[in-house]
C-alpha cells in the first residue's frame, strides 16, 4: 500500500470499545481516511451494547441488561448459551460495518484479543497475524498463551522492581503489532 495523506482508523480498544469515535465523526469525511484497523475484543464486553437482541430460551427478549445478567449468573451453561447468540449478532453487525466502511473506498483490518473470531471468513480474511518472537499469531491471547512476558504484570524487563497488576499487552506485544501493521500495509 502506497501511504497518503490519508489517515488511519483504529478502533475498539479494551479501554474505549470505540465510543469515542462518534465524538469525532462529523469532523471527518470518509474521503480523509484510507485504512480502517478494528481491534476485537472480548465478546462479553459487548452485551452491554446488544442485549435488546438476545432472546432467553424461551425465545423472548430480555426487559433491561440487568435481566440478562441476572439470567446468565454463575452458569457456564447460560454464559455459553448466550456467547453463541452474542458471537452471532456481534459478528454481522462488524462485518455489516465494515462493508459500509470497504463500500466508500477504506481498507478494513482486525487484530483479535481472542481467537473467537476465527471461524467467520469475512473477519479471518482480514485478519493481521501478529508476529512475535518469530512466530505467527492470529490473536493477543495466543502470544501469551506462548510468552508469560506478553502481558504488563509479568513484564520484569521494563519494570524496577514489581509490574503493575495488568493484563494488557506488554511493550514487546504491542511492538509487534506495530511491525505486524506496517508489515501488512507494506505487503498489500
Amino acid at each position: 500500500m502506497k501511504y497518503s495523506n490519508k489517515g488511519f482508523i483504529f478502533t475498539r480498544c479494551s479501554f474505549t470499545w470505540g465510543y469515542g469515535l462518534v465524538c469525532y465523526y462529523s469532523f471527518f469525511k470518509s474521503s480523509d481516511f484510507h485504512t480502517l484497523i478494528f481491534q476485537t475484543s472480548y465478546l462479553d464486553r459487548g452485551m452491554e451494547l446488544i442485549w435488546e437482541k438476545l432472546t432467553n430460551r424461551d425465545n423472548e427478549y430480555f426487559n433491561s441488561y440487568e435481566e440478562l445478567i441476572e439470567e446468565i449468573g454463575d452458569s457456564e451453561l447460560q454464559r455459553n448459551y448466550y456467547h453463541d447468540q452474542t458471537l452471532e449478532i456481534v459478528s454481522k453487525m462488524l462485518i455489516d460495518i465494515c462493508k459500509k466502511f470497504e463500500s466508500l473506498g477504506i481498507t478494513v483490518y482486525f487484530i483479535h484479543a481472542t481467537d473467537i473470531y476465527k471461524h467467520i471468513d469475512y473477519i479471518k480474511e482480514r485478519t493481521i497475524k501478529i508476529s512475535h518472537k518469530e512466530k505467527e499469531y492470529f490473536c493477543i491471547n495466543n502470544i501469551s498463551d506462548d510468552d508469560s512476558s506478553a502481558i504488563i504484570a509479568l513484564d520484569f524487563d521494563n519494570f524496577k522492581g514489581t509490574p503493575p497488576d495488568d493484563l494488557h499487552p506488554s511493550l514487546k506485544v504491542h511492538e509487534s503489532i506495530y511491525k505486524s501493521i506496517l508489515n501488512k500495509l507494506d505487503n498489500d
